[in-house]
């Protein structure tokens, strides 16, 4: 019996010396890794910029539908979308004072071009449609595209196109 138990905390031994990862194991694996994200990395940067690019769109697009509807149940003309394209940013003012939580700046990805706005300040009248036809572009700095933002005058109407205004 007490031969029985020496031999197996022997073998307890030895195999306890097998379990385990070497050095040059896990040195190879994270190698790899690397490789294989730095190839994946640069492929992906293209479909992130455009998704960005859609998803700032539709936040616009988004915004500009909430200030028509607050301009319309307030009943009031004060309401202003100003398009600050230097700085690619836009803000939503009622009487020149800033709503709260309604100063947008875009991703560093996305540029705001000039809109055809007068003074790139599109104005809402007080039942929710808005004081002159325009359009706001925006574009990827990546190259994968420019997104127009329609604001109609009649209708206050707001729809998003990868299409630019015919002339």
């Amino acid at each position: 019996m007490l031969e029985s138990r020496i031999r197996l905390k022997r073998s307890i031994k030895f195999n306890s010396n097998n379990s385990g990862f070497t050095l040059l194991e896990i040195s190879l694996v994270v190698v790899l890794l690397g490789i294989a994200l730095g190839i994946a990395i640069p492929s992906l940067q293209k479909p992130y910029a455009r998704y960005q690019l859609q998803v700032t769109a539709r936040q616009l697009v988004s915004d500009i539908r909430y200030l028509e509807q607050t301009a319309q149940s307030k009943e009031s003309n004060n309401y202003t979308i100003t398009f600050d394209f230097t700085n690619d940013c836009y803000y939503m003012q009622e009487n020149t004072v800033t709503l709260p939580n309604r100063y947008k700046k875009l991703p560093g990805s996305v540029d705001m071009n000039p809109t055809n706005f007068t003074d790139n300040i599109l104005k809402i009248k007080q039942d929710g449609t808005i004081v002159k036809n325009g359009h706001v572009r925006l574009s990827s700095k990546l190259k994968v595209g420019d997104l127009y933002v329609y604001v109609y005058q009649h209708t206050g109407r707001v729809r998003l196109s990868d299409k630019p205004p015919s002339p």
